[in-house]
């Protein structure tokens, strides 16, 4: 007996809109492989895909490359696990649609359970079917996979979808299952000659699997025959009898992988042994293997790396292959299955339009890779922090919004280029100067600012700094380690009563000083200091 059902969308609205169709005629070239039986009353009016599921399932099944091949990218698509993200970048998160989204997948009892075989079903089969199981209430409860060779679709020419019917063609006395369309979230592998059901990958390596399950074969029977290459022996003049005496002998003598490689020595008249079958390396039988699961790789876009083949790859072009591997396969596939959710659930079902289904990025070595991109953008002009900062999820910060250029001098707004050719220039124009005497007139002088909370009246402050100053510049006459500890401590005791830019520099110069071995390099530190403190009383 058929089953129709409906749903309604979280505002109780009745689903009856087909949603999520395929626009244009539903085309459709018919395979050559073998039709399956069905009675056209059973399917109410659907037509089953031409394609052997049956098949499909043995390769998957017994080829151990290719079940490697859609196994790794079954796992790398999902090891990543899912969120919920704005449909603009630069927009924020819709906090009411993320309430939604998290309340109905949070329920689920192993989404990524169900995700998985979505993939799975996607490589191996071509098609992959999600039913948005109601609940009580008519209400999206929760999603579940449904077997693909199961489904059938039921079309109008225009190729608008009337339902999807389930019935599995095997089990004739099973009553057919009827969905209406926005009931099933349809993921398919796109397919050049069929506009309703999807390509099996798998569909193009049958002869190259098939070729290569025969090898398997001829690999597993010549160790089951004794591990010989087919050798024919033959004995001129023997009766039946002796024949039959000697096949025995050398079948319990010499055959077996026991007695694999052992020499065959045999007495009498007219024996001739000659090797009926050729080795391996005459019949190409390894290199043979090698190229079909590089069609294999080719087909599915697996590269060697990924499967374990290491014979052409090492560290540099592993991490090449890997990340490409991502770029080329994994994230086409991934925007397919996630475009699919995003059309035709998330917003029609769920209702949420400013919201959507993504895999996460958080694979350390993509990070790395972004963190530098934005670093390079920021630093030269292409984004400003803030943007970046949004773009991950960060709140604003002042002074942010101001793109600017890194250069050796430090930070140029982009509105401000011409500062970017200037030549670094010391900044004298702020340094204090003392009273000028004639003979002197152009050359500044020093006055030291009274720091604060001092009081006015304390008449010892230039004193203790001419102290300082002179005892500073009579120690840096020599370059012993002595000599310069007394001018460092010296230069501290000026620099706390009157701070300023150079007596921090010549600290620094009376730093290295000691701290290098080099004569000439030490002098010239010495030297570097003096002039400092020349420069910013040059008559204390």
């Amino acid at each position: 007996m058929s089953k129709e059902v409906v749903l309604y969308d979280p505002r109780g609205n009745r689903l009856t809109k087909a949603l999520g169709e395929p626009e244009g005629s539903a085309f459709r070239i018919m395979s050559n492989g073998p039709r399956l039986s069905f009675l056209r009353n059973d399917l109410k009016g659907a037509e089953p895909k031409q394609w052997d599921h049956r098949l499909y399932l043995q390769m998957y099944y017994q080829h151990p490359w290719l079940k490697a091949a859609i196994d790794t990218l079954v796992r790398t698509a999902t090891n990543t696990g899912w969120e919920f993200v704005p449909r603009t970048k630069l927009a924020m998160i819709n906090q009411n649609e993320l309430a939604v989204a998290n309340e109905f997948f949070s329920k689920q009892r192993n989404f990524m359970g169900e995700l998985v075989k979505i993939y799975e079903d996607l490589l191996i089969f071509g098609d992959a079917y999600l039913y948005v199981v109601p609940d009580r209430r008519r209400k999206p409860a929760r999603l579940k996979r449904l077997a693909p060779w199961t489904i059938h679709i039921n079309a109008s020419n225009n190729g608008k979808i009337k339902n999807y019917v389930q019935k599995d063609l095997t089990q004739p006395l099973e009553d057919a299952v009827v969905f209406s369309p926005h009931e099933i979230l349809h993921f398919k592998q796109n397919d050049p000659g069929n506009d309703l059901y999807g390509l099996s990958p798998l569909e193009s390596l049958k002869q190259s699997i098939t070729a290569d399950l025969h090898m398997l074969n001829f690999q597993k029977m010549f160790f089951k025959n004794g591990a010989s290459m087919g050798t024919f022996i033959t004995v001129e003049g023997a009766t039946d009898a002796e024949l039959e005496r000697t096949r025995d002998w050398i079948l319990e003598e010499y055959v077996g992988t026991d007695n694999a490689y052992r020499p065959v020595i045999m007495g009498g008249q007219g024996i001739k042994i000659e090797k009926g079958v050729a080795t391996h390396n005459d019949m190409h039988f390894i290199q043979g293997r090698d190229y079909f699961v590089s069609e294999i790789m080719a087909v599915l876009g697996v590269p060697p790396a990924k499967l374990g083949r290491m014979e052409t790859a090492n560290r540099s072009n592993a991490k090449e292959q890997d990340k490409s591997f991502r770029q080329e396969t994994i994230s086409p596939l991934q925007n397919h299955v996630e475009n699919v959710l995003n059309d035709d659930f998330m917003r029609p079902i769920l209702l949420l339009e400013e919201t959507v289904f993504e895999h996460s990025k958080n694979d350390i070595r993509d990070a790395i890779e972004q963190m530098d991109l934005n670093k390079i953008a920021v630093n030269n002009g292409l984004n400003t922090i803030n943007e970046i900062r949004e773009r991950m999820g960060y709140p604003k910060i002042d002074g942010g919004d101001i793109a600017f250029i890194m250069a050796p001098t430090g930070a140029v707004p982009v509105d401000r280029m011409d500062l970017f050719f200037m030549p670094p220039q010391m900044n004298t124009d702020k340094v204090p100067i003392l009273s000028r005497s004639p003979e002197k007139e152009a050359t500044p002088k020093f006055v030291p600012s009274k720091p604060e909370g001092t009081p006015a009246t304390n008449k010892s402050l230039g004193v203790g700094l001419t102290e300082s100053v002179n005892a500073a510049r009579m120690w840096l006459t020599k370059t012993d380690d002595a000599s310069l500890r007394q001018a460092l401590t010296y230069t501290y005791d000026a620099q706390e009563l009157a701070p300023h830019p150079l007596f921090e520099q010549a600290i620094d110069s009376i730093r290295k000083a000691l701290t290098i071995d080099d004569e000439f390099a030490r002098q010239g530190y010495v030297e570097r200091a003096q002039g400092y403190i020349v420069t910013l009383i040059p008559e204390v």
